[in-house]
């Protein structure tokens, strides 16, 4: 039952970063104030990894997890679209 509450309280928030997000537009590769959002959003996770300014406004972070498992995700701040590849073994 945790599980659910803790999903719960993590969907609220995610729906409060969307709805910034959307008070906030920014033109095509002007996005600094979304990425700095996005940037320290991974670093309270405690994401320690985090390059910031790829080709302007884009970032790349390294997130290290267990067992081999890994994940390779690009998602376009404009469009939201996830892609690219995920391998879970």
């Amino acid at each position: 039952m945790r599980d659910i509450e803790i999903f719960r309280e993590l969907q609220s928030e995610a729906t409060g970063w969307r709805r910034y997000l959307h008070e906030h537009p920014e033109l095509d590769f002007q996005e600094y104030n979304t990425a700095r959002f996005v940037a320290e959003k991974l670093a309270s996770f405690g994401i320690n990894h985090i390059e910031t300014g790829i080709a302007g406004t884009g970032l790349v972070a390294l997130i290290q997890g267990e067992g081999g498992r890994w994940a390779d995700d690009r998602t376009e701040s404009r469009h939201g679209c996830p892609s690219n590849r995920r391998d879970f073994k």
